[in-house]
């Protein structure tokens, strides 16, 4: 776990799926995530979550804010080169998040 002043990024917790079926579900987030959008279910959302923490060359975070540690986005690093140091960043905020700063305080702690 990471701590900042607004956020904390963290592992998922069952807590977490509905923000996660919510946000995998709105098509104006999946647009701007380069994602093709489709319907997920609950089995799907634990499914995909399952699959990032177990991939090894993953590193997956959910963004909760500090003071309720409820689920706003999550950070991810996928496809980490090792050898190399690349790796692909994604980074999805809840849209009443954005524009607040918690994008920036999240890579800052991910560094």
């Amino acid at each position: 776990m990471l701590t900042g002043n607004k956020t904390i990024l963290r592992e998922p917790q069952e807590k977490d799926y509905t923000f996660f079926l919510e946000i995998r579900n709105n098509l104006s987030i999946q647009s701007m995530l380069l994602s093709l959008p489709r319907a997920n279910s609950i089995t799907k959302i634990k499914d995909w979550l399952e699959n990032n923490l177990k991939d090894q060359t993953t590193i997956f975070f959910v963004i909760s804010e500090k003071e309720t540690n409820i689920a706003i986005g999550y950070i991810q690093l996928k496809n980490i080169n090792f050898i190399n140091g690349t790796a692909e960043l994604g980074i999805c905020l809840s849209e009443n998040y954005h524009s607040k700063g918690i994008a920036s305080e999240a890579l800052n702690l991910l560094e």
